[in-house]
């Protein structure tokens, strides 16, 4: 089964008194350094998908401190990997603008992509903090390589985060447009945080990695193919 965007769409809604915790939600969202405990919440629903649940983890406003806490590492390790994506970042749009000096379209178009290559980089770094909430797990890029080899959704999921995006995107921009729903804005990023983060539990459910750990947890070995081997021809 692929992953599915409507799916994620509906997230935010499924939930048991979806409005009021919706509301929690984006007031905490609002509010500086107390939003780390959204961060931690979501990384909850992370973890909630990794256990075979697809559930969100109650409202924004249960286990605040602990959720506190595991936002704020969370932020800490994605601190230390955007000021390196930063700097790369800002290295490849400069030589850009210089190779390209006579087409700024061209350099507006290679930043665009660049940014969404390091957007989707920091959601698979997050993925791999869930794992065990650690610090450094943010910066294991070899652990998160762990998390996409041999995914067969990673192109799909990668196409379905920028189609999200792009939905929300739309949305927020029309609420500053139209100036009166410019309220919702805060809102409708929480409620954008929990689809985007049902996309990534979604992929990290399906990931062969995390499938090969649960099957050890739990003493089973995962299935792999079994070889096909000729017959072997009867002794005379």
């Amino acid at each position: 089964m692929s992953i599915d965007l409507q799916k994620a769409l509906k997230a935010p809604f499924a939930m048991q008194n979806w409005f009021l915790n919706v509301l929690i939600g984006g007031v905490i969202f609002l509010v500086p350094i107390l939003n780390f405990a959204v961060l931690g919440y979501l990384v909850e629903y992370l973890l909630n998908f990794v256990k075979g649940k697809e559930e969100l983890p109650g409202s924004a406003s249960d286990n605040l401190s602990t959720n506190f806490i595991t936002g704020a590492k969370n932020f800490a390790g994605l601190l230390i990997v955007s000021i390196v994506l930063g700097i790369v970042t800002i290295l490849i749009i400069t030589v850009s603008a210089i190779l390209f000096s006579k087409l700024p379209i061209i350099t507006t178009i290679i930043t665009f992509v660049v940014e969404i290559i390091m957007s989707i980089l920091l959601l698979f770094l997050i993925m791999n903090f869930s794992l065990d909430k650690k610090i450094l797990s943010t910066i294991d890029v070899k652990r998160t390589m762990n998390l996409i080899k041999g995914h067969t959704d990673t192109t799909n999921f990668i196409v379905q985060i920028i189609l999200l995006w792009l939905i929300y995107g739309v949305v927020t921009v029309l609420c500053i447009v139209l100036i009166i729903p410019i309220i919702l804005v805060p809102f409708l990023s929480f409620t954008a945080c929990i689809s985007t983060y049902n996309l990534m539990g979604q992929y990290l459910q399906k990931s062969p990695y995390i499938i090969a750990l649960k099957s050890r947890a739990t003493g089973h070995k995962p299935q792999q193919q079994q070889q096909t081997q000729p017959p072997q021809q009867p002794q005379q």
